[in-house]
């Protein structure tokens, strides 16, 4: 199913087959019949050879032209997902993943210009050797290498882990504890180091660090790479494990598992490369730690390796958890209860300790008071704060103080007071001088050394985009960092289009882009960041970029949808590599800095691997998915715009398959919030589906599929989203061919709660399906969300429902905006489904909708699938949920044949 036929190197041999460079449409139907032939259970292996016939029958000659056909559901194993793996240092060859829904995937290689390829069934973990060897695993732990050069194949057996220094292979066999063999270019084994249970490659790739374990003794030991040279840096009969390297390779540290007695508590160890020293800090000697801890389960290095950071357990907290004693919910609790028995406390919470291996000080950083924790950039401040401060509090993310402490010395102060805590709106600078937040509909910086705020305003507030949640609050204006200069030296923002580079001190602000005047969105693209945003404990790090260098940026144009990869150089406009009127992402450079890689789809175009070089506007397309689409038919995606009060806003129109303009044909509505960004994403019509609806197949069952952008009114949810409906359904009736007669209604969770609102109104529906979906605004308000142990007031009051007040300030507009108070308007048959243990969207809240409906003698029918939740997982199930809501959108829009379980009194078993 690649861009190339060619023939897959099996496990057993030598030579792995190359490909044809330009294959013809009968070649690409077949290479896809037979790819799947390999990954098919013999059941449907018949299936496919019909396919191959059909192939053999349409294409007798080649390059003659062939007449499509309509898609049936039993092809549709056919399709496969496609994933990116890896690209080359200079460009010449990538990897990639072909997905398929029966687990059995397919690892391809091709060279980007001759498409030469290797086709590797259930490839894994993989890795270029330069430009001349391609390494992967594959079933049974085998190490599979191919020379790029001349084809040949190599297997090595018993393997399951592999890293690459240079053009050495390192491997480790199977077991507790395996043979590390360092294997040269010609395949030969240097040395072996037996009995290695942990092992990992420093930064440069010279060293190895790995715990041997041989009967009742465990060592850690240095290898060197490149001639095999060991040293042995610790023994012990004590368990040692989480082997750590220093950021620059300067240092290597483990802990030592305390043996569970009160004489031993466990030890941290650091062994200094440049010292050619190890430090030891037993826990048991130290007089400044709790008696109760011992050393736990990870540790973590500071960038310069002055100072080691690393949890401590409470080895005598044994908590009293009975699930069948008595439940005590007091109102007063700073949380509710089952938060409560989480945390108990934070007795059972790992706390956080610092120690200095050139002094053997160390400091207790986190505690029962101030549980949470973020390292400034440098690791050199520690950040602390407690959630439940100003508890009880009803937000998502409880305020709290945040205080700051200098690790050199121990001196804290508060520097931040009754802030979010919200992770996405407080960030440390990389190089440790600043802490960047967002309060008020601003942001601000915090210089940690002068300890001064500074207001970071923009020359321009830019206003929310149309799509964006309208909470009522200045969180409206959060569009979030981007990361900061080298050395900290300007912090970068984002607005509503473009990127900004800001002074530290708010002094003055540049824009780096120019989206606003065109409506296209910039963001940096991933691979611009020469360090990329990390988490620290309980929060996150900023990214690095260098602005001396040339940076990526994705883009994206609100007005049209489309999409591209820009370059920004210093003192430069951007500029577009790629931009086109369908969807680009995925983009990479190789490590040689001159060939670039991104993936291209749209709604009727599978997804394609394009290469490019820097300076030249020649690009490639290097691999392609799903080359059997081109014998069916298939539809086509369109931007429907459309006002509706008072503001702009887009749908996404899908194309029946074949589509005559002469026919009539029905149409599904999918019901969500904003929905724009599926105009050129390409689904592959898997069957079954987490939450039963899959838009490709209905295009390809003679269905119209819209997909309208709902944009909620604080307040006023549902009549929001009503009227953002009726408008978007007025637009695009204006296309003749949709049956205005023959519509259906489906959502799922949110989508859901819009479907049973609309349900209720006035609205030009034959049919409406509701997933999951709330229908008492009140009721919920003082739901416990079990998944997260915490309340759902915020939900509520700030989040999805947008409510803007809670239920006590503001009874009246949780009643109209609830539907279970409307229920008499429902007009039309409704199918509603829900998981039995979904309690994300209570399952209570199908059941009453069901009650209501049948108290009124209204048409309806309720799936509840046992052993689910939010969205089905059980395969099983969600084939028969698939299949039910098909026949019903089929009995009610299509004229089709009422099914058994529709009709009243049903007594089979469900599926």
């Amino acid at each position: 199913m690649g861009s190339d036929r060619s023939a897959a190197a099996s496990p057993g041999s030598r030579t792995a087959a190359e490909s044809e460079p330009e294959p013809t449409k009968y070649g690409v139907l077949m290479e896809a019949a037979v790819q799947h032939v390999m990954h098919c259970p013999v059941r449907k292996i018949r299936s496919v050879i019909f396919f191959i016939l059909v192939c053999l029958v349409s294409c007798p000659a080649m390059g003659q032209a062939k007449q499509k056909k309509a898609l049936t559901q039993d092809q549709y194993a056919l399709w496969h997902q496609l994933f990116m793996d890896k690209f080359s240092e200079h460009g010449n060859w990538i990897s990639y993943l072909h997905h398929y829904k029966t687990g059995s995937d397919t690892l391809f290689v091709t060279h980007t210009r001759t498409k030469r390829t290797f086709i590797l069934p259930n490839g894994t973990k993989s890795a270029f050797i330069g430009e001349t060897k391609f390494v992967c695993l594959l079933p049974g732990n085998v190490l599979h290498g191919i020379n790029l050069q001349n084809g040949s194949a190599e297997n090595t057996p018993d393997v399951e882990d592999f890293a690459i220094s240079g053009t050495t292979i390192i491997t480790r066999s199977t077991g507790r504890s395996g043979v590390l063999k360092f294997i040269d270019n010609q395949g030969k084994v240097k040395f072996r180091i037996p009995h290695v249970r942990q092992w990992k490659l420093n930064p440069a790739k010279t060293l190895i660090a790995c715990i041997t374990e041989l009967e009742d003794t465990h060592s850690v030991q240095l290898i060197r790479i490149g001639d095999g040279t060991q040293t042995t840096l610790e023994k012990s009969r004590e368990l040692l494990h989480f082997l750590e390297w220093q950021e620059k390779g300067q240092g290597v540290a483990f802990l030592k598992n305390p043996d569970g007695t009160d004489f031993d508590r466990g030890a941290v160890c650091y062994y200094s490369l440049a010292k050619q020293k190890m430090h030891r800090f037993v826990m048991a000697n130290s007089v400044h730690l709790p008696k109760a801890m011992a050393v736990g389960t990870s540790l973590t290095i500071s960038e310069d390796g002055q100072r080691i950071f690393f949890y401590m357990d409470d080895t005598l907290h044994s908590p009293d958890k009975d699930a069948k004693s008595v439940q005590v919910w007091n109102t007063t609790d700073k949380d509710v209860y089952p938060a409560k028995m989480a945390t108990d406390g934070w007795q059972g919470y790992s706390k956080v300790a610092v120690w200095f291996p050139d002094t053997g000080e160390c400091r207790q950083l986190t505690d029962n008071r101030m549980p949470h924790l973020l390292l400034s950039g440098d690791q050199r401040h520690a950040i602390t704060s407690d959630p439940l401060a100003y508890a009880p509090q009803f937000k998502q993310f409880s305020d709290r103080d945040y205080v700051i402490t200098d690790l050199a010395d121990g001196a804290q102060h508060l520097f931040l007071e009754q802030f979010s805590g919200n992770q996405s709106y407080l960030f440390v600078s990389p190089g440790g001088k600043y802490v960047t937040y967002f309060r008020n509909g601003t942001w601000w910086n915090y210089n940690i050394r002068k300890a001064t705020h500074h207001n970071l305003v923009l020359p321009v507030r830019a206003s929310a985009r149309v799509n964006d949640a309208e909470s009522g609050s200045d969180d409206s204006f959060y569009f979030g960092i981007a990361g900061w200069d080298l050395d900290d030296s300007a912090v970068l923002l984002y607005d509503a289009y473009d990127i900004w580079k800001a002074a530290p001190d708010g002094s003055r602000a540049v824009r780096l882009t120019h989206g606003k005047e065109t409506n296209t969105v910039f963001r940096f693209a991933k691979q611009s960041a020469a360090k990329h945003s990390k988490p620290s404990y309980d929060g996150r790090v900023s990214a690095q970029y260098d602005l001396t260098k040339p940076q990526y940026l994705t883009a994206y144009n609100e007005k049209d949808g489309n999409t591209g990869i820009f370059e920004l150089m210093p003192g430069h406009k951007e500029k577009p590599l790629v931009y086109k009127d369908r969807r680009i992402d995925n983009f990479l450079i190789a490590q040689g800095g001159k060939h670039f890689l991104f993936m291209e789809q749209d709604f009727d175009l599978s997804p394609q691997l394009v290469t490019g070089k820097l300076g030249s506007q020649k690009q490639a397309v290097v691999a392609t998915s799903n080359r059997q689409q081109e014998a069916y038919y298939w539809g086509r995606s369109e931007l429907i715009t459309y006002r509706a009060m008072g503001k702009s806003m887009s749908g996404v129109l899908i194309y029946p398959a074949n589509y005559s303009p002469d026919r009539k044909y029905p149409m599904v509505v999918d019901i969500y919030e904003s929905q724009e960004k599926e105009l050129h994403v390409y689904t592959i019509p898997h069957l079954p589906a987490s939450i039963g609806f899959n838009a490709t197949h209905y295009m390809l069952q003679d269905y119209f599929v819209f997909l309208p952008t709902i944009v909620p009114a604080v307040g006023d949810t549902g009549n929001a989203a009503m009227a953002c409906l009726n408008a978007a359904i007025e637009k695009v009736l204006e296309i003749g061919s949709i049956d205005k007669e023959r519509m259906g209604l489906i959502g799922h969770s949110y989508g859901g709660f819009e479907a049973n609102f609309i349900a209720t109104q006035k609205h030009p529906f034959r049919t409406i399906v509701s997933g999951s979906g709330i229908i008492d605004l009140a009721t919920n308000f003082l739901h416990v969300a079990w998944d997260y142990n915490s309340d759902d007031y915020w939900m509520y009051e700030s989040g999805q429902m947008r409510m803007g007040k809670s239920l006590y300030e503001d009874r009246e507009r949780y009643y109209r905006n609830s539907p279970v108070f409307l229920l008499e308007g429902v007009s039309v048959p409704m199918l509603i489904w829900t998981g039995a243990d979904d309690r994300h969207v209570d399952a209570e809240n199908s059941i009453k909708l069901y009650m209501a409906l049948r108290r009124l003698r209204k048409q309806g029918v309720l799936l509840i699938y046992p052993d689910e939740k939010h969205v089905l997982s059980n395969p099983k199930n969600q084939q028969d949920l698939r299949q039910k809501i098909e026949e019903w959108f089929a009995f009610h829009l299509k004229d089709g044949p009422i099914r058994p379980w529709m009709q009243s009194d049903y007594t089979g078993n469900g599926h």
